[in-house]
């Protein structure tokens, strides 16, 4: 899951931007800044205003948590699909020897 708080704070620090300067920036006291950082979630006009001020596609964590999922989700299907598949072939097998065994006591 995306804190994506703690990583708007990570950036400005690895820019070496200070809390006032980020502030200023986005129009705000030092102490919203802070309670930016403290939020796991953001509002998306917020999002891109702060993408924008730090020059940085903070949208871009949630594309890959949104990619990674679907890879979940995919490896899940392609799981269900194997066992669909190995659930067939074991009754065709059943039914083979079934059929084998019908017509060799109907041959007798």
């Amino acid at each position: 899951m995306v804190h994506i708080g703690q990583l708007i704070e990570l950036e400005l620090h690895r820019q070496e931007r200070s809390v006032t300067w980020f502030a200023n920036k986005l129009y705000c006291d030092r102490t919203n800044v802070y309670k930016i950082f403290k939020r796991g979630s953001i509002d998306s006009d917020l999002l891109l205003r702060i993408s924008t001020i730090l020059n940085h596609n903070f949208f871009f964590y949630y594309l890959q948590e949104l990619e990674n999922n679907q890879k979940k989700t995919h490896s899940h299907r392609i799981k269900s699909i194997s066992e669909v598949i190995l659930l067939l072939t074991n009754s065709l097998q059943i039914c083979i020897l079934y059929s084998h065994n019908i017509l060799s006591i109907s041959i007798k």
